[in-house]
């Protein structure tokens, strides 16, 4: 798998492309929209990258858009290639199109890479190639049950190629190679531990448990 995890940060690398999720901009109590494009930029220097993904939840407030995550589209926007596929959260970006390119819920596919934001069903497409990619769920795995440690945490595994066949009723010939990314900004959500309820894909008789990977941001698996 070409999927590279940024050793420290809740951020992927696939060829020419930075990954991030859940960023929900403008939500009481996290970093400023101007905090995440440090820490993205200096990623992407890093990395020689120039292009930016956005697996959803880009802003926090559903209803509506303000002026920190224009601010922050327009910033990024105007130095990198910028691409934002929309979650639950992300109504009315489309005003941001002079600055990035605006997907729907079903995803898009990037140089062999799908890209869903979780909430919703991907296209076909997108679950058809090398590996697909989503955020949603803000994985986090603890780590000390006496001290409730928790830590963010990817994971890595296997969707049914069977039960994707019947709901889509086009057949696929192997197993889908599904990645959750884990929030760019919160640093856990202790509630979403029961993903099935969540994301569509991750309903038990969908995504193989046995095939689960558990990734922490040091590197180090756990599962």
């Amino acid at each position: 798998m070409e999927l590279k995890f940024i050793y420290g940060e809740p951020l992927a690398v696939w060829k020419d492309y930075l990954i991030a999720a859940d960023l929900h901009i403008g939500k009481r109590g996290l970093p400023d929209w101007n905090a995440h494009s440090k820490v993205i930029e200096r990623v992407m220097d890093t990395e020689g990258i120039c292009k930016l993904i956005i697996a959803g939840d880009i802003k926090h407030k559903i209803g509506g858009t303000d002026g920190k995550v224009g601010k922050f589209i327009r910033e990024i926007g105007s130095k990198y290639e910028l691409h934002i596929v929309k979650g639950n959260h992300d109504g009315g970006l489309n005003k941001y199109a002079q600055y990035a390119k605006i997907y729907g819920a079903d995803g898009a596919v990037f140089d062999g890479l799908g890209v869903f934001h979780g909430h919703a069903w991907p296209s076909k497409e997108v679950l058809e190639q090398k590996v697909a990619i989503m955020g949603h769920l803000h994985p986090h795995a603890c780590i000390d049950d006496e001290n409730a440690g928790f830590e963010k945490a990817y994971i890595i595994g296997e969707l049914s190629a069977d039960k994707l066949s019947k709901r889509y009723k086009r057949k696929f010939n192997r197993n889908a190679k599904i990645a959750v990314m884990p929030s760019f900004s919160e640093p856990y959500a202790r509630g979403n531990t029961c993903f099935e309820r969540l994301s569509p894909v991750m309903k038990r008789d969908i995504f193989i448990k046995t095939t689960a990977q558990i990734y922490l941001l040091n590197g180090i698996r756990i599962k």
